[in-house]
């Protein structure tokens, strides 16, 4: 073994996979955990699959501003710097309780969908949108609104 061959510690697919069935725990996230983020691509969700979720548009304004952040940051934010970053933007200015709503709502309704995985104070971004062209990601997000009741779309898209 040379000195830079790091892949003794690196767990198997199906080690991973056992370990996520026996523990009910999403197969990224183990993957992540024990090999790293860069190293657990083939556990994201496939593309179709991705693109083809519709969330409400306030996760799109969310999704937005992760996929900036995640561009800076490799893939990886920090739920805080996500939270500053989005409390200053409508619709979430002035809201009483919003990083609480970030973390225990919004957040995970976005890493159900395989957008993201939430790991401690990190959120992995699924990378093919860290990949995604800032247009592509826009077109994407503002589809999720189509569906909503006018009355519940921020002003700018009634």
């Amino acid at each position: 073994m040379g000195m830079f061959d790091f892949n003794e510690d690196k767990l198997t697919d199906d080690e991973i996979m056992k370990i996520a069935m026996r523990d009910g725990l999403p197969p990224i996230r183990v993957a992540i955990n024990a090999n790293g983020y860069r190293q657990s691509q083939s556990f994201w969700c496939g593309v179709e699959e991705l693109l083809s979720t519709k969330l409400n548009s306030k996760s799109g304004v969310v999704v937005r501003k992760i996929h900036g952040q995640s561009r800076n940051g490799k893939g990886v934010v920090g739920i805080r710097s996500t939270y500053e970053a989005l409390r200053k933007v409508q619709p979430f200015v002035g809201l009483t309780g919003f990083m609480h709503d970030l973390k225990n709502n919004t957040l995970p309704s976005l890493q159900d969908a395989g957008i993201i995985c939430l790991i401690g104070d990190k959120i992995y971004v699924h990378p093919y949108i860290v990949g995604m062209h800032e247009i592509e990601v826009e077109e994407w997000c503002n589809s999720w609104a189509a569906g909503e009741h006018p009355s519940r779309l921020p002003y700018h898209l009634r």
